[in-house]
């Protein structure tokens, strides 16, 4: 956000927020719709659109609305997808283990989220270049 639409931090973060927002806000309804049609039909609709968008996130559109815009969608597909995954997993794992595997998956996301940020640090300084002298 800071680097290619030149938002300042506040700018920058306020615009986070309403991503997380967005994608919390659909997180259960991922859920809800997972129990109706099935988990594997709302993760793989979650995976496409989230897909999609990307592509449209990847031509840095004018900020605001279209920009804007595009996050928001991606966020609501992250969050569906993260839904039925819950919703996968509760289907696939032994009764007796739902509540230690479902924990052990969201414990992942949210490392996820913060691993992410540590080991895609953005380079602070020039390669310094090699130069050969006759």
């Amino acid at each position: 956000m800071k680097n290619v639409y030149g938002f300042g931090l506040t700018e920058a973060g306020t615009r986070t927020a309403g991503f997380a927002i967005a994608a919390v806000i659909a997180r259960p309804i991922g859920g809800i719709v997972a129990d109706k049609i099935g988990p594997r039909k709302v993760v793989a609709t979650s995976l496409a659109g989230a897909a999609v968008v990307s592509l449209v996130v990847s031509l840095r559109l004018p900020p605001e609305i279209s920009a804007g815009t595009s996050f928001v969608l991606l966020a609501l597909f992250l969050g569906l997808g993260t839904g039925g995954v819950f919703a996968w997993v509760a289907e696939l794992a032994p009764a007796e283990r739902v509540g230690t595997i479902t924990g052990i998956v969201g414990a992942c996301g949210g490392l996820g989220g913060f691993s992410r940020r540590w080991s895609w640090k953005p380079r602070t300084t020039r390669p310094s270049t090699v130069t050969q002298s006759d």
